[in-house]
């Protein structure tokens, strides 16, 4: 419930993400699966391009602990879904480095998605930067 509360603060005062990330990276590191999403959910929702690269390294992570619980399989497809959200916001504008983006996060979750609709976003994401890649090196060659 402290976790909504803080959701609905930040929404409407989103400088105070700031003030509050490292608790919120706290609770994520020692937080059950549903405090996670939510977690994971305000991340999405609020983090700026200073921390992504950081936070989304902590939750791919944990991903493979939380996939490894039985029954864990929304839990890991939402907290991906929110590290998608949360890289492709505003055009991508949160990821400063594409090498980054495609190499350990696009190809670590890729395995991970279970939901065909996540997989198809992830898929789409993927095919979208490595287009884009392809353009780049071409100008540039």
């Amino acid at each position: 419930m402290g976790l909504e509360s803080l959701k609905q603060i930040l929404q409407n005062d989103p400088a105070m993400m700031e003030e509050y990330y490292d608790f919120l990276v706290e609770c994520y590191k020692k937080g059950d699966n549903l405090n996670k999403i939510t977690i994971s959910s305000i991340f999405a929702d609020h983090l700026d391009n200073r921390s992504v690269e950081e936070t989304v390294n902590l939750m791919i992570k944990d991903l493979e602990r939380i996939a490894a619980k039985e029954g864990a399989f929304d839990a890991s497809d939402l907290i991906i879904q929110n590290i998608l959200k949360l890289c492709s916001k505003n055009y991508y504008s949160n990821v400063g480095d594409a090498e980054w983006f495609l190499m350990d996060v696009l190809l670590k979750i890729m395995p991970k998605l279970k939901n065909p609709a996540t997989a198809k976003i992830a898929l789409d994401i993927l095919i979208v930067n490595l287009g884009d890649i392809i353009i780049i090196n071409r100008i540039l060659h």
